[in-house]
């Protein structure tokens, strides 16, 4: 539990994504200057902090508004969750739906939308020592009954058909080819980590999704950042107008990020399936 938790507290400790990488947070007042303005550019979109805190109790280093303490992605993941559930007004429809995240971190998009009672089950597709960290925090506020961490393809059989008991399940990447065998998963996101990957990488995701998803996710950089090709993986960084999504999904809503700091060079994107 302490390794879990000294895990969560030193890593956002030692650096803040999008803001800064830093040795000690006492010395970066730079980053903790951008929070600041991100979190008042927050309070103009949503008109307080009410919602931005996450309920988590797992100790980490944020902002103090009144007993709760607010997270620098308590920010982001607040914004995407809105994105998503708007997003599934497209389908226009009254049932519950099921959400597939690829790189979904250690959970703090899923935190929120598990909470919300039109989410029936949440799939995580991420690499195992990430999805460790997630199941670490998730089963901690939701319980092990809730959340499950799959770790072999009989597992992962088990949920080809998520119409039952709400859950999240995490799954590692690695068996990815067995995602589209699994029912009823409505909508596809990821924020962040398609632009950390290669073409070809993005291309494998996209073209073996499950054939049921009818709505396409995205908030990547379109704009690279990269001077010289990744010389471990050669290839450069894949903005999001390069992202070779398939020819039966229409582009239905696409702009900047909201105008905060540590999404100044992403772009927002949603694709409806046509077919």
């Amino acid at each position: 539990m302490l390794l879990h938790e000294n895990m969560f507290y030193n890593c956002l400790a030692s650096g803040l994504v999008g803001y800064s990488s830093f040795e000690d947070i006492k010395f970066n007042h730079i980053a903790k200057l951008l929070f600041l303005k991100d979190l008042h550019l927050c309070k103009i979109i949503f008109r307080s902090f009410d919602n931005l805190p996450s309920s988590n109790h797992i100790k980490k280093w944020g902002y103090k508004n009144k007993n709760n303490k607010i997270h620098f992605n308590d920010v982001s993941s607040l914004i995407q969750k809105n994105l998503v559930l708007n997003s599934l007004e497209l389908l226009n429809k009254r049932e519950k739906y099921n959400i597939m995240e690829i790189g979904g971190g250690f959970g703090a998009l899923a935190e929120r939308l598990f909470e919300e009672d039109k989410i029936n089950s949440l799939i995580l597709l991420d690499i195992p020592s990430t999805l460790i960290i997630a199941f670490y925090y998730l089963s901690s506020k939701f319980g092990l009954d809730r959340v499950k961490i799959l770790n072999s393809p009989s597992d992962v059989e088990k949920y080809y058909n998520l119409n039952d008991t709400k859950k999240i399940l995490l799954i590692p990447t690695c068996y990815y080819n067995l995602i589209k065998n699994i029912k009823n998963i409505n909508l596809l996101c990821n924020f962040g980590s398609f632009s950390e990957m290669d073409f070809d990488t993005i291309k494998f995701y996209l073209q073996n999704m499950p054939e049921e998803i009818k709505i396409i996710v995205s908030s990547n950089s379109n704009i690279s950042m990269s001077d010289q090709p990744n010389e471990e993986h050669g290839v450069w960084e894949i903005i999001s107008d390069k992202f070779p999504i398939p020819k039966y999904f229409d582009l239905v809503f696409s702009t900047i990020q909201i105008p905060f700091f540590s999404n100044w060079r992403s772009k927002t994107c949603v694709w409806f399936n046509n077919s």
